[in-house]
């Protein structure tokens, strides 16, 4: 469960922008960021532009690949992926990752592919993601969430989520015990 665990912290520091223009990632990420791309789960066309907020079907392919590797290896539940169709998106992984539940519309069956995803959504896409593999611990219902200092700012929709990626180890704030959910 641990190896869970990192990678589902490697895939979510993929997604938080650099800052100034750079085709490296920060020094805080470098080692996460060489663990996901030696595991295979970085696509080439993520492996620049880390100053560029990654986009809603970027984060998708990054989770689509995490799913391959576990199903290649057998880790996953019994799913019966869903027919799914976008009007903005025909890109295999969002197709994939909404078809089992991972991901979800904006809605008028549109997906916004090229919007930046909000971190909210990424934890909620992290926990969708994790519950369908086999050694799925289940909930952190019994822990106490962590009092973030914007916490009034994460959508109801999305609170669980973002307290199961805390309290995993998955994502953490992002300084000065904001979350910054949007």
């Amino acid at each position: 469960m641990k190896k869970l665990f990192a990678m589902l912290l490697t895939v979510s520091l993929l997604m938080v922008s650099a800052g100034a223009a750079s085709t490296q990632s920060s020094n805080w990420a470098q080692e996460a960021v060489w663990t996901a791309q030696e595991a295979g789960l970085v696509p080439e066309t993520l492996n620049t532009s880390y100053d560029t907020a990654i986009t809603r079907a970027e984060f998708c392919s990054l989770a689509a690949s995490l799913y391959r590797i576990w199903e290649a290896n057998g880790q996953l539940k019994d799913i019966t992926p869903s027919s799914v169709s976008f009007t903005d998106c025909t890109d295999e992984d969002v197709l994939l990752c909404a078809s089992i539940g991972v991901v979800n519309g904006v809605g008028d069956g549109r997906f916004a592919p090229d919007s930046p995803i909000q971190r909210q959504e990424a934890a909620s896409m992290l926990h969708r993601l994790a519950a369908l593999r086999t050694d799925y611990a289940g909930s952190t219902k019994n822990k106490m969430p962590h009092v973030f200092f914007d916490g009034e700012n994460i959508r109801s929709w999305a609170r669980s989520d973002v307290y199961w990626a805390y309290n995993s180890g998955g994502m953490t704030g992002t300084g000065d015990n904001a979350f910054d959910p949007t």
